[in-house]
């Protein structure tokens, strides 16, 4: 019903409900992105209860406080598959979250964390969404990021990095390409000249011409 006295109402049954009861209040506050009950859900985060701990990252996830990077980015590095493939979904969330709210710093922290930790060729999904999140946030100032991942020694990772620098707009993030065109070793170069293509940016004409 979302009426204004709702998350009063919710906060104040969440500070005497216990087992499953408690994990549907944390759930609701945060479907509701209620801000203000961050603070009772953050210890919720460290439970043994598997159920209350996982419902209450999604919560702070999904509320997108910045209070609560240091506990989302914890969850995100267990080594168990399943909690750690869950936790880094929530993380990411919380980066578009924090977007989506203004505060593009934080969450081009949060995406930069999780570029710089997460080296695993598992993970190179990982490092797609959080290149992809990172340059939605601040543009042309998360290039270098994503050139960096041009380098990689995955073929699916520097395709993905390249369809993401396609898509950065200015004149900048064109230049950035076409410097990375005359250094790319050759099985690179292609997929940068399919890159500066898809840019439609006539400013790289030469260099494409050149390539032929």
């Amino acid at each position: 019903i979302n009426t204004p006295g709702v998350v009063p109402a919710l906060r104040k049954a969440l500070s005497a409900a216990a087992g499953a009861s408690r994990v549907t209040l944390v759930r609701a506050l945060g479907e509701l992105r209620a801000k203000e009950a961050m603070p009772a859900i953050l210890p919720y985060a460290g439970s043994d209860d598997a159920d209350l701990r996982r419902v209450s990252l999604f919560a702070l996830a999904n509320i997108g406080a910045p209070a609560a990077a240091g506990a989302l980015a914890k969850a995100a590095q267990v080594e168990a598959p399943y909690d750690r493939g869950y936790a880094t979904e929530l993380y990411l969330s919380f980066a578009r979250r924090l977007a989506e709210k203004g505060d593009k710093a934080k969450c081009a922290e949060v995406c930069r964390d999780l570029i710089k930790t997460r080296t695993g060729p598992r993970e190179n999904n990982v490092l797609a969404d959080a290149l992809t999140i990172l340059v939605g946030a601040v543009g042309d100032r998360g290039l270098d990021e994503v050139l960096a991942a041009v380098d990689s020694d995955s073929l699916q990772l520097r395709e993905a990095a390249l369809r993401i620098a396609a898509g950065v707009p200015g004149k900048a993030a064109t230049q950035r390409l076409v410097a990375k065109l005359k250094q790319a070793p050759a099985e690179t170069k292609p997929a940068v000249v399919l890159a500066l293509g898809r840019r439609g940016d006539r400013a790289a004409l030469p260099d494409v011409l050149a390539a032929l």
